[in-house]
């Protein structure tokens, strides 16, 4: 066999080789040790950072092909690129190094043929920021009719916002009297009376962190209701440089805007942050080290995650034929609002989970999902649906040792009928051998049944099928 030199091609160029048996072998010519092709990435010079903006429809009135002027949009100031292609052109690559905190604002929407293409390279201490201006408001709306959300009771928070000009489901809520706090309409109760999703505070992905709940929303507030701008997008998968598997750090922030795939595919992203966004196509986590976050984002479609990525969930509303499957880790909090199914596996842990729409189901298919604590201080399951809860194969449900089902677990369905465990709502209960162990079974596997003592109506904590699914307060399954 030969060994060949691709010396003279030069790096990056393409390589294609015919085999014998007519094969054919393709690759990208790459430096070599003591080469002298081994040289540090250089970030992007300092009027291609920072500051960009993109304005495909120029709404700006000075965008061009080389971004040759600026302009100041949503508080950002920058070179104006007509297009996409055209930033990733004076770029030179879908890879740009980034050495500073950089903020892409999009003042129009782009076209299919030029989706968002974006594999950034920085360290963890730099944001990437992908935005764009809220539409202008449809009207400022007074709240009315205001109802709190009450867990234990299955309520939701509902409020009416007038004959408000083109409310719809997803519309993000901009709550002035409140600090901005921000919420998602959910659906249309009676008349003009909207349920919202549970407020939060507004998130500065340049400050990046968990948002507070604000439960303070009163009558004769003033809120502002928005559209989000759809740009176009294929896949986003950031490299943070000095960071190990499983890091918490969001590479890149889509902010206030709405992805939307090429045609009917699907976004692939990786260690991004969705934040008061919207993804109207199915958005596949990539198997990227680090982490997803979804913080009071619309779920207009779905979100997958088939890798061993972790996928975390703070408040926000599934829309009506969303689901949320995942077969990596997931970790569902700040009252997020489900309106199809749930299928976590694999680690799942949820906090605060509502249900809003009839059909709505957690199924865990295999592996261990737990209820505890996470970022809002409690457990709870709670809605206006019977829905149902279904354990399957050997699967085991872990709530807080010691604690109590009937004080988080408030849906009809579980209250009423119980957990389903392997197509049953029955299970078996065991007094661990005290004094000798007694097994009883087919018992209704209710909240009320859970709490009771073991024995032949009760389960003292620990519901289970002899080799099957299992649901459990005690110390260890």
């Amino acid at each position: 066999m030969a060994l060949l030199d691709f010396d003279e091609l030069g790096v990056g160029a393409q390589v294609s080789l015919t085999t014998n048996d007519r094969g054919v072998m393709s690759g990208v010519a790459i430096p070599t040790p003591g080469s002298g092709g081994l040289t540090p990435l250089a970030p992007q010079p300092a009027s291609l950072q920072g500051g960009l903006i993109v304005d495909p429809a120029n709404t700006t009135g000075v965008a061009t092909a080389a971004g040759s002027a600026t302009a100041s949009v949503d508080g950002i100031t920058g070179r104006v690129f007509d297009s996409w292609r055209n930033l990733v052109a004076a770029w030179g690559t879908t890879s740009p190094v980034f050495n500073v905190t950089t903020q892409i604002v999009f003042a129009s929407s782009n076209v299919a043929s030029d989706p968002i293409y974006f594999t950034p390279l920085s360290t963890a201490a730099i944001s990437v920021v992908i935005r764009s201006p809220l539409v202008a408001a449809t009207q400022s709306i007074v709240l009315a009719g205001v109802v709190a959300k009450a867990r234990a009771t299955n309520v939701f928070l509902q409020a009416d916002l007038g004959a408000a000009a083109g409310v719809v489901r997803g519309m993000l809520l901009v709550n002035t009297t409140r600090g901005n706090s921000v919420a998602r309409v959910n659906a249309l109760v009676a008349g003009t009376t909207w349920e919202l999703s549970q407020p939060l505070a507004p998130v500065n992905p340049l400050a990046y962190a968990i948002p507070a709940e604000v439960d303070t929303w009163a009558n004769g507030d003033v809120v502002n209701a928005f559209t989000l701008l759809s740009v176009t997008v294929t896949q986003i998968a950031p490299c943070l440089s000095g960071q190990g598997f499983g890091n918490v750090t969001p590479g890149v922030f889509w902010y206030r805007m709405n992805a939307l795939a090429v045609g009917s595919g699907s976004i692939l992203c990786g260690q991004c942050a969705f934040v008061e966004s919207t993804n109207s196509s199915v958005v596949v986590v990539s198997p990227s080290n680090g982490q997803m976050h979804f913080q009071n984002h619309y779920m207009s479609s779905a979100v997958i995650n088939f890798t061993c990525q972790t996928t975390r969930v703070n408040g926000g509303l599934q829309g009506q034929f969303g689901s949320l499957t995942t077969r990596g880790q997931l970790t569902i909090d700040g009252d997020f609002m489900v309106n199809g199914g749930v299928v976590p596996a694999g680690g799942a842990t949820i906090g605060f989970i509502a249900f809003a729409a009839a059909g709505t189901n957690i199924r865990v298919e295999f592996g261990l999902l737990r209820f505890a604590a996470v970022s809002y201080g409690g457990t709870a399951i709670y809605g206006r649906v019977s829905a149902d809860f279904v354990l399957e194969g050997s699967s085991v449900c872990k709530v807080v040792t010691g604690s109590s089902y009937a004080a988080q677990w408030f849906t009809t369905q579980l209250v009423a009928s119980g957990v389903v465990l392997n197509n049953a709502n029955n299970g078996c209960s065991s007094n661990d051998g005290n004094p000798v162990t007694v097994i009883a079974s087919l018992i209704l596997t209710t909240v009320a049944n859970l709490d009771a003592p073991a024995g032949a109506a009760g389960f003292g904590g620990k519901a289970f099928k002899l080799g099957g699914a299992c649901v459990t307060n005690l110390e260890s399954p």
